[in-house]
């Protein structure tokens, strides 16, 4: 508790602090999602945590809310399971307000695995949270937007003009890349280049962010690339 208050402390001198909001976010069972909402609670913001796994996301909030009193639902939510965006949608056109979406969810050393034609890296990395976006902002179009992205964003498609005039091309190249770190890289690319597109095009309030080295559910516990 000691350390955390100190971590607290550096970030209410550091950092404009979002209080008084009401925020939908997944991935916040994993080790970034959960400190993030426990710093989102502590500022007494209203939640809506998008989980996969209902008993961990229910476990959260009854702790978060007995200790920081702030309102938190919980809605399960899978980019793996398409019903469970649409039905997340419908959910939050009942809602009175909402203010932010913050994009956690993500999958990096993934085996091999098409689901309904497309590698599944870039289904949950890439087609799924466009979609979702994109359906979002239809619903709140002042909705600020923050994804947490990567630096790998930086790796490129080759050809892209050629592989963006059609997309079944631009799947047929995906599923064709067997490494498993350049699949989440141009996963990441293809989001953050869609997502640019709109701040652009759209003139859309969205912010693109990087962890850092985090030690997460994402990464394999045999992968050594990382010191911890």
């Amino acid at each position: 508790m000691k350390k955390e208050k100190k971590y607290f402390n550096w970030v209410n001198q550091n950092i404009i602090n979002v209080t008084n909001k009401t925020i939908l976010i997944n991935g916040a069972t994993g080790g970034i999602g959960s400190s993030l909402i426990t710093y989102l609670s502590y500022l007494k913001n209203d939640l809506y945590l998008l989980v996969r796994n209902l008993k961990e996301g229910n476990i959260l909030k009854e702790r978060l809310e007995k200790r920081f009193h702030n309102k938190i639902g919980v809605i399960y939510f899978d980019y793996l399971d398409e019903s469970s965006l649409l039905n997340t949608l419908e959910l939050v056109k009942n809602l009175a307000n909402f203010d932010y979406f913050i994009n956690v969810s993500g999958i990096y050393h993934q085996a091999y695995q098409l689901i309904e034609g497309v590698e599944k890296t870039y289904l949950v990395n890439y087609f799924r949270p466009s979609f979702f976006i994109k359906e979002l902002l239809m619903i709140k179009p002042q909705c600020k937007i923050i994804v947490v992205s990567s630096l790998t964003s930086s790796i490129k498609l080759k050809n892209k003009n050629n592989l963006l005039n059609s997309e079944n091309d631009l799947i047929s190249y995906l599923n064709n890349v067997k490494n498993k770190t350049k699949r989440y890289a141009l996963s990441k690319h293809l989001l953050t280049s869609y997502l640019l597109f709109l701040k652009e095009s759209q003139n859309i309030n969205i912010t693109l962010t990087h962890p850092g080295i985090a030690v997460t559910k994402l990464f394999d516990k045999k992968n050594k690339a990382y010191n911890k």
